[in-house]
């Protein structure tokens, strides 16, 4: 039985300026995976910031000080590496190789041992070494969390802090991911933050240290619990999928990409990344469902209008858009390009209208799978108040006050999935094309249950024959939580 680490009577100062109290006992050994439970907001994160502080790894921590008593075991060395849950907060470097090579090289590795150190984690990870010659930006949202991971296994550290490492992956990469964790584990202290603590109790039998974080008020609490959560009846369908499929909604024929193509191009390829034909979507909730870099993000984008047009001046190709093959064949000079559906013809006698003026307009919404990319720096109220107007606003604080979120509160103090919950509240009521990317990833259940809820609620609003959401999915459980909810 391992010695705790265990924090008494502390007070944790964070970089934002606010101080919570923390009370834990953590169980760590090598050859154990220690697991820290909660649901969203609980203090999941920031148990692993506080280990992160306590082990002299500050500069990974959000935590700038620890007040209080805090014993760490003498067995632990001081080599610890942080995969945080937003891809992009774990790298620095534009280019792939050098977030790779250079810390390699940092702590001592000489040129070959950093080379063959390389190879064996992207093989585990199944990472190609063409990934090497890659900015990160280009790579998938799941792409860069398996990135992150082999950053941080490269450095073979004594402490492996993992932050909800599997949330952004498809069921084939989770279990890449559960191998390398498994190949590490007898030599490495592995902590995970996760609102689903079954899937390591199933992977590790018997090796895996299962704790439960609370919070009230300012105070967290964490402590062991004596028996692993019951796992859910397996039920695996979940094939990778490396081309798009596409599940239409239940009502009308919302719009048609027709009758050519859509295709999105990168300069530097003549093929296209995404080349997709005839998809039709319907009033209600459509599903994108496919494995980790088969184009959800980046059709979801172009869908949504967020990726930028560089093919002719806007009026020219809003006054153009019914002659979807005309221009399926066009052919951009710009980072990436594509070729713009027909007009959306919308039922509940609401005129058809074009994408340009969707966007211009303000009846589309995207939101992003990290809230860090579209929230600003203020409070929750500041943030509705930019895209909800006054009638709505009512409904909203009250969606998100059911889940402990208030209007006063600052976006930099919330967890990742309240963060989330708060950006999902920002969609205006009279949206009537919303692209959500994963929107239930790095969510606990009840967190998904809301979120299932809140999107019933709006295609329920006036002018809601008329509403049509694209989600994306990467995993077998999202995507028939989609499809059940829109057949309910």
């Amino acid at each position: 039985m391992s010695t705790p680490v265990t924090f008494h009577g502390t007070q944790l100062r964070l970089r934002t300026g606010a101080t919570l109290g923390y009370s834990a006992e953590i169980n760590m050994e090598r050859g154990m995976l220690t697991v820290i439970s909660g649901e969203n907001g609980a203090g999941k994160s920031i148990s692993l910031a506080a280990l992160a502080a306590a082990l002299d790894a500050t500069q990974l921590s959000i935590v700038s000080s620890i007040e209080g008593t805090v014993f760490i075991p003498p067995v632990f060395g001081k080599r610890v590496a942080l995969v945080r849950q937003d891809p992009l907060d774990n790298f620095i470097s534009r280019s792939a190789s050098d977030e790779l090579a250079v810390p390699l090289l940092n702590y001592g590795f000489s040129e070959t041992d950093a080379r063959q150190r390389i190879e064996k984690v992207l093989a585990e990870l199944d990472l190609s070494l063409d990934l090497l010659n890659q900015p990160v930006a280009n790579l998938s949202g799941g792409q860069r969390q398996l990135f992150a991971i082999a950053v941080a296994t490269a450095i073979a550290p004594d402490v492996l802090l993992l932050d909800e490492p599997l949330a952004r992956l498809d069921d084939f990469n989770a279990r890449l991911v559960l191998k390398a964790m498994g190949a590490v584990l007898e030599n490495t202290v592995v902590v995970v933050s996760t609102h689903d603590a079954w899937q390591y109790c199933r992977a590790f039998p018997g090796r895996v240290y299962v704790h439960e974080v609370s919070k009230k008020g300012t105070n967290i609490q964490l402590s062991r619990i004596a028996d692993a959560p019951p796992a859910p009846s397996p039920n695996d369908h979940s094939e990778l999928r490396r081309t798009v499929e596409i599940i239409p909604g239940t009502g009308e024929v919302c719009f048609k990409v027709c009758p050519g193509n859509l295709s999105v191009f990168h300069t530097s390829n003549k093929k296209p990344l995404i080349g997709c034909a005839e998809m039709t979507f319907a009033t209600g909730t459509n599903v994108l469902y496919g494995g980790n870099g088969a184009g959800k993000t980046l059709l979801a984008r172009c869908l949504a209008g967020q990726v930028r047009i560089n093919s002719l001046l806007p009026l020219v190709l809003g006054a153009l858009s019914d002659f979807g093959g005309f221009l399926s064949g066009l052919h951009a000079k710009g980072s990436l390009e594509y070729v713009l559906p027909a007009k959306l013809k919308h039922s509940g006698g609401v005129p058809a209208v074009t994408f340009y003026r969707y966007r211009k307009s303000g009846l589309s919404a995207y939101r992003p799978p990290e809230p860090s990319w579209f929230l600003s720096e203020g409070s929750v109220e500041t943030e509705l108040r930019r895209f909800v107007s006054s009638v709505d606003l009512k409904t909203r604080f009250e969606y998100l006050a059911a889940r402990g979120i208030r209007p006063d509160d600052r976006l930099s103090q919330l967890s990742f999935g309240q963060q989330k919950l708060v950006m999902f509240g920002s969609i205006p009521g009279n949206a009537r094309l919303v692209v959500l990317d994963e929107p239930l990833s790095g969510l606990s259940l009840p967190s998904r249950e809301g979120v299932i809820g809140f999107l019933k609620e709006l295609l329920m609003e006036a002018g809601a024959p008329s509403k049509c959401f694209v989600v994306t999915a990467n995993k077998w459980v999202d995507r028939q939580t989609f499809v059940a909810a829109k057949t309910q």
